[in-house]
């Protein structure tokens, strides 16, 4: 027997809309996760609403001492695929959304390798270490500066 949350929040892959409209996502559906934490624990503490932080640490720490933490982890991450952070949804593996974005941004990066450091010394550079969640390099971080003294592409500077 399966145990299944409901609620109205927006679908992303791996979840199932019922015809009753309210979204279903499956607790630990892959078979190697039979012996998660959270199939035995109420599921609503995994899936907490925006601002209830004590409920999202309570969950972190029950998936920290989940046996299959690192497996669950890993289903999230596949079943996720590239979804930005806005359409994942709960803890899972003991990671957040936006923790679990960033994983994936880190784990893309080191596999493009080359393709991704082109861009390092640059303004988009900076960007993307921002957005990775990570300090800019020295040479994004001088990109970046230039780029705030010197006013927007087209302008002239004044000498």
């Amino acid at each position: 027997m399966s145990r299944r949350i409901t609620g109205a929040r927006k679908a992303v892959d791996g979840c199932r809309r019922p015809p009753n409209g309210e979204l279903g996502v499956d607790l630990a559906p892959d078979p190697g996760l039979r012996g998660a934490l959270c199939k035995v624990i109420e599921p609503e503490i995994f899936y907490p609403e925006p601002g209830e932080d004590a409920t999202a640490d309570m969950a972190r720490e029950l998936c920290g001492r989940c046996p299959v933490r690192s497996a669950c982890l890993e289903a999230a991450l596949a079943a996720e695929g590239s979804a930005v952070a806005g359409k994942r949804f709960g803890i899972r593996g003991g990671e957040g959304p936006k923790e679990r974005y960033l994983i994936y941004r880190r784990r893309r990066r080191a596999a493009l390798g080359d393709e991704v450091t082109r861009t390092c010394g640059k303004t988009a550079g900076y960007y993307r270490h921002r957005r990775d969640g990570e300090d800019p390099c020295p040479a994004c971080l001088d990109a970046y500066r230039q780029r705030r003294t010197s006013g927007r592409a087209g302008k002239a500077v004044a000498a």
